[in-house]
């Protein structure tokens, strides 16, 4: 059941080890798994003493889970991408998970979506999504979800992760990293909706100008598109995958205002 859900089991106790230490879980948090599966990772974050809510969607592994019976052990079964952290109690929580690779993006978004509940997320993905988050600008690894998960949060690699870690064996490689969530977005906008908005557009289209992509996005002509980027101080003949947090900024604030 866990391939077909797209999830690979972690069996090596060293990498469950750094991952519940780069947790840094005290007695009184409360801490979200993702994905629990056979619990390799629940046994540790429990023993730190933290309370744990386990959010699994396969029947057999859930009732497996909860036939623990531990009193600071709760099991959610259903889709995480379903569930509100603030319908499930106060945070801030800290997320641990092993995601399922076919829904890593999905779920990466649900967090910033929720960045207020959550204090900071140790998450297991494949390691070129993890390139993925940790890239800077002007790179091929540089995109939509460096920059969604970058205005939110602090993104840091914890380690590289083998594929013999995990039953069954993944084609792929895999890296563990941690999302600190910002007190405040690491840019103020006018608007956040209009800076997402602004952000699809230029990596939907990111093969074109930013000249092109605003004639494309907002309907205005050459002329506009150039004096709403020389008014943001961007280069018309740049392309989206160059700039960084500040300057998709500085242009969401921009064609906000036209």
């Amino acid at each position: 059941m866990g391939r077909r859900l797209g999830q690979h089991f972690l069996h090596d106790p060293q990498i469950a080890a750094r991952i519940v230490a780069a947790a840094e879980l005290t007695p009184q948090q409360r801490c979200l798994e993702i994905g629990p599966g056979p619990g390799a990772l629940t046994s540790g974050l429990l023993a730190s003493g933290a309370a744990v809510t386990a959010i699994e969607l396969d029947h057999a592994l859930a009732a497996a889970l909860t036939a623990r019976a531990d009193p600071r052990l709760t099991v959610i079964e259903r889709d995480v991408l379903g569930v509100r952290l603030d319908q499930l109690g106060d945070g801030p929580w800290v997320v641990v998970g092993n995601l399922p690779y076919y829904i890593t993006s999905p779920i990466l978004l649900w967090l910033c979506a929720q960045w207020r509940q959550v204090g900071h997320a140790v998450l297991m993905l494949q390691a070129e999504l993890a390139d993925r988050l940790l890239a800077a600008p002007g790179g091929k690894e540089y995109g939509r979800l460096t920059v969604a998960v970058g205005y939110r949060a602090v993104v840091r690699r914890v380690c590289r992760v083998p594929a013999g870690a995990f039953r069954p064996p993944p084609r792929v490689q895999s890296a563990v990293v941690r999302l600190d969530f910002r007190p405040q977005p690491a840019v103020s906008v006018v608007s956040e909706s209009h800076f997402e908005r602004l952000v699809e557009a230029g990596f939907r289209w990111r093969r074109k100008t930013l000249g092109a992509v605003l004639r494309g996005w907002l309907g205005c002509d050459a002329a506009t598109a150039t004096t709403l980027l020389a008014a943001a101080a961007i280069d018309p003949q740049r392309r989206a995958e160059t700039l960084d947090l500040v300057e998709f900024g500085r242009l969401a604030d921009v064609t906000a205002a036209r």
